[in-house]
């Protein structure tokens, strides 16, 4: 309210957001064509109660005060880590929501791979993988959803081989790259947007393209329509 940065269970104050509500479930998604994740809730007077209330030491969003609610527009209020936080919705028919040639694009946040020697093998080394997508605070990803017991993240960096002429202690030109999901999860036009070296560009499409299938995409559209999904990445090989 006083104009600063906030966040919420469903990320910050700047990020898309979009409840959808049935007779017993309301639906989080985060972007557009995102079906959401169903939460059960019952009304208490002008108080949305869901199915988690009671535990706070789990979730912080229990309970949606409404403070107003017209055709067009809605605010609820709750609280997050102690402090009151306030959404204001639109109605989403103030808005146009369709794909541009089928395409809805969602572009996603920069992959950190860092490559380091082992502290107890020698000539052994480990990878750590960031990504901001996998902050446990921001629990629920967007759709489409990499479906595999590792964060697609996690994926690229234990998968892809480092060169030993890779300069060290020194982060790479990113590599840019987008694909196509369909609502099958099937992935297709893996394109190398910006390029770093031959090798590893070659490294990364090719890994992407062997993520075909693995994706549950969950569009709200019809089958005709696709995610246009683009990831930059960054390499570091550590000497230490």
């Amino acid at each position: 309210m006083d104009g600063r940065d906030t966040c919420g269970n469903y990320g910050l104050s700047g990020d898309y957001l979009r409840i959808t509500f049935s007779k017993s479930k309301m639906m989080f998604a985060r972007t557009p064509w995102d079906k959401g994740d169903e939460i059960m809730y019952n009304m208490k007077d002008s108080t949305i109660v869901t199915a988690m209330n009671g535990l706070n030491y789990v979730f912080q969003e229990t309970y949606y005060d409404i403070e107003k609610i017209n055709s067009t527009d809605l605010i609820l209020k709750t609280t997050f880590k102690g402090k009151y936080i306030r959404y204001f919705f639109r109605n989403q028919n103030c808005f146009t929501t369709t794909a541009t040639n089928g395409i809805y694009q969602f572009d996603n946040d920069t992959i950190l791979i860092i490559r380091m020697p082992s502290p107890h093998r020698k000539g052994d080394f480990y990878r750590e993988c960031y990504s901001f997508s996998s902050v446990a605070e921001r629990f629920m990803p967007a759709r489409p959803i990499f479906k595999s017991d590792m964060f697609f993240h996690e994926y690229l960096g234990f998968k892809m081989t480092f060169d030993e002429t890779m300069e060290k202690n020194k982060l790479s030109a990113p590599i840019k790259v987008s694909f196509l999901v369909n609502y099958k999860g099937i992935v297709s036009d893996v394109q190398i947007l910006s390029h770093y070296e031959d090798n590893y560009d070659e490294s990364i499409y090719n890994l992407i393209c062997s993520t075909n299938k693995k994706w549950i995409p969950n569009i709200i559209s019809d089958s005709g329509t696709n995610v246009k999904m683009i990831f930059t990445i960054l390499l570091l090989d550590r000497s230490n």
